[in-house]
């Protein structure tokens, strides 16, 4: 026995297991036939659930990124270290190791800013 589904614009896309219905119950859940839509029936489909369109979620934010960065684990390793060094009197092992964690953080916050950037050109070019 095959299981009801409802509707795909009311089904939510991480239960519905579409994979796993039959064919022709597949096809009469969706209203449709071995051929496709008609267009008539495509066209009304538009109108109820608009375009079928890929919408790329926002990037997260610079603090974010940020954060992202600072709770690395190697990041966090050296920040120890670096309140060891300043414990026991390594002022400039301290203030190396510090600005070696700057460094990184800011350059995976701005490779990170980059992807994104260069992700969301190619996803424009892709839609045409």
């Amino acid at each position: 026995m095959t299981q009801e589904l409802p509707p795909p614009s009311t089904a939510a896309p991480a239960a519905a297991t579409w994979w796993a219905v039959d064919e022709r119950e597949l096809l009469r859940l969706l209203d449709s036939t071995p051929r496709g839509l008609s267009s008539a029936a495509a066209d009304e489909r538009r109108r109820e659930a608009g375009a079928n369109e890929w919408q790329p979620a926002a990037g997260p934010g610079w603090p974010r990124r940020l954060a992202r960065q600072l709770s690395s684990p190697l990041v966090l390793i050296l920040l120890v270290g670096a309140l060891v060094s300043l414990v026991v009197g390594g002022w400039t092992d301290a203030a190396t190791i510090a600005a070696i964690v700057l460094v990184s953080v800011v350059l995976g916050v701005v490779q990170e800013h980059r992807a994104d950037l260069a992700m969301a050109r190619l996803s424009r070019r892709l839609a045409l």
